[in-house]
């Protein structure tokens, strides 16, 4: 069933403003419909199973809602994550695979809540070293970008990790660390790669599939 949309109010809210700067590179037009929107027009929002928005409910007038859950799927999305996207601080899942989006990430060390990020077959480049307060992350897929630099060292930071895919990115050199952090790994992936020599010893995760 579909949650029920946080009451509107009339207080700005600008986790929606983000998402609209997100959005607003690919599809112009809706800039041009935001006055008239609620405050509060990203709450609640679903199409196909493509979007959906959620957000926490403020019990206060002066407080806004917060954004918790953001996808948009497939959507064509082009341009680059704007700066503030890590503003986002109650977000637990953000999803913006299968896009056109391009550059580095932007910094994401206010998103310390967030379990879920799927950046899956984009055109982002960079590092993930924007990542590493993400110590609640259980799920991080970034498969098929351009990210071409070492083996992501700082993700050894993420010691809740579930499932982590970095396949078809470019990445490369040895992998010098041991992997020993991530004993609730269940699920890596690392194919596609242009890695050299071999995998540090990971006889210690014993919840790989």
């Amino acid at each position: 069933s579909t949650p029920p949309k946080t009451p509107q109010t009339t207080v700005a809210v600008p986790d929606c403003q983000v998402i609209a700067r997100l959005i607003s590179p690919t599809y112009p037009a809706f800039v041009e419909a935001l006055p008239v929107l609620p405050p509060d027009w990203c709450c609640g929002l679903r199409s196909s199973n493509k979007v959906a928005i959620d957000c926490n409910n403020s019990s206060s007038s002066k407080s806004p809602p917060r954004v918790t859950l953001l996808k948009l799927m497939g959507l064509g999305l082009v341009g680059t994550l704007p700066g503030d996207l890590g503003n986002l601080s109650e977000l637990r899942y953000l999803d913006l695979n299968n896009n056109n989006l391009e550059g580095p990430l932007p910094s994401f060390f206010k998103m310390t809540q967030l379990k879920q990020l799927h950046l899956h077959e984009n055109r982002l480049d960079g590092n993930l070293n924007m990542l590493a307060n993400l110590t609640h992350l259980e799920l991080l897929d970034v498969g098929s970008n351009l990210f071409s630099s070492a083996f992501p060292s700082v993700l050894l930071k993420l010691p809740k990790l579930q499932v982590l895919r970095l396949s078809k990115c470019h990445f490369g050199g040895e992998i010098e660390s041991s992997l020993d952090i991530w004993t609730n790994l269940r699920h890596f992936s690392l194919h596609g790669n242009n890695f050299v020599g071999s995998l540090p010893d990971v006889s210690s995760l014993h919840q790989i599939e």
